[in-house]
């Protein structure tokens, strides 16, 4: 009887198998690393079709209905994170697919904590300085400090309290945005507003929604013309909450400052994407707002804890979130 085959797709960064030990399933499983992203549902049906446990990494790799047809031995799947909205839960229930997450670990704080590093990366304009410094130059255009600022959250989860937390050390004007939250939710420092007032008073705007039917496109070009001319956009959240057209417009055309985006419609972004022919207005990172060696290290042991739970027919262990 042959041993059960697990894929652990989109290790980028070739770190799965050196952050975890996973040797452990040395003579009962084989395993194989996908370092690329498999991109067409053809080319990952075929390129999976033989293998009894997918491990995920967040939602690099979709996983729908019409992929999950075409897998036969299909038995598990590991997500790294307690969601993810890439896989068609029904399907893999349908299929008698388990489906297992990992904790978040400290993937919100890290996002939390790049999502800061781009508002003050934007405010002062790091990279233009940098590419200038590298081309021979010295002084460039001077930044603008972020003390005294408003900062408008467009969401109040885990991540944008974070945010607020360091907006508010930063001696900024904090308020927020949400469906869910009243203002006795809210701590002292951040003021609870509508999304129109949010667009209208925010120097800086960060994202902080879930991707759902509504938010799709939540900022496009009417909430772009409500934002100040030199108002700075971050999305750390996902890249489909932005209308991509109608932001590299306004950014051609000055209607906002700058942005900075670490999440994308597509993933990875095709080399000859638009968006990475716009200036020094727009700061692109490769959605690494959860990619620490810490996050990482606790997403690949648990990923390896999960897939052990599974080949023994045990229950998830307490780090373990069993999604279907």
């Amino acid at each position: 009887m042959s041993l059960p085959r697990i894929a652990i797709l989109d290790d980028y960064q070739g770190l799965a198998l050196t952050l975890a030990d996973w040797t452990v399933l040395d003579g009962r499983a084989e395993i194989e690393v996908f370092r690329e992203n498999l991109g067409s549902l053809d080319r990952a049906a075929s390129a999976l079709a033989e293998f009894d446990v997918l491990c995920l990494m967040r939602e690099r790799q979709g996983l729908p209905r019409e992929l999950i047809e075409r897998l036969p031995r299909l038995k598990c799947v590991v997500t790294s994170g307690v969601w993810n909205a890439a896989i068609d839960l029904d399907a893999a229930k349908q299929r008698g697919i388990v489906v297992l997450g990992t904790s978040n670990g400290r993937g919100q704080r890290a996002t939390a904590e790049l999502t800061w590093g781009l508002i003050q990366a934007l405010a002062r304009n790091i990279p233009g300085q940098d590419a200038g410094m590298r081309a021979g130059a010295w002084a460039g255009s001077p930044g603008r400090m972020l003390e005294g600022a408003a900062l408008g959250l467009m969401g109040f989860g885990a991540i944008a309290a974070m945010v607020a937390d360091y907006a508010h050390a930063f001696g900024m004007k904090v308020y927020a945005a949400s469906k869910s939250k009243t203002a006795s939710d809210l701590p002292a420092h951040v003021s609870l507003v509508g999304e129109t007032t949010l667009l209208e008073v925010a120097d800086v705007l960060s994202l902080h929604v879930r991707l759902t039917a509504e938010t799709r496109g939540l900022i496009g070009e009417s909430q772009l013309k409500l934002m100040k001319r030199d108002a700075l956009l971050v999305n750390t959240a996902r890249g489909a909450l932005v209308d991509q057209s109608a932001l590299i417009r306004a950014l051609q055309n000055g209607d906002i400052g700058g942005a900075a985006l670490d999440v994308f419609d597509q993933e990875p972004l095709p080399p000859h994407h638009p968006l990475r022919q716009l200036g020094a207005n727009l700061i692109l990172s490769p959605h690494m707002g959860y990619v620490t060696r810490e996050t990482m290290t606790d997403f690949h042991l648990q990923t390896r804890d999960a897939v052990t739970a599974w080949l023994n027919a045990e229950e998830p262990s307490s780090l373990i979130f069993k999604l279907v």
